[in-house]
């Protein structure tokens, strides 16, 4: 069977979220692939690219924590 938890798929899921904006669950998965593998470089680019589109959607005054909730970045 297929581990849901090695670094590998943390991460890889952690890039799939952040392509579907959603944020917060990118990030869970990027600190997972961190604790799971703190000498690996991918997490921690991972969880770079995740704070980086926060970054971006907070600039155009999108609250990540409050909207993914609500789903709206679904459609962005």
């Amino acid at each position: 069977s297929i581990s849901l938890h090695t670094p590998a798929t943390c991460s890889n899921r952690s890039a799939a979220l952040l392509k579907l904006k959603k944020v917060n669950k990118a990030l869970e998965d990027a600190d997972m692939a961190i604790k799971l593998k703190p000498d690996w470089d991918k997490g921690y680019f991972r969880r770079g690219a995740v704070l980086e589109e926060q970054d971006k959607l907070k600039e155009v005054g999108i609250n990540t924590a409050t909207c993914e909730v609500a789903g709206c970045l679904a459609h962005w």
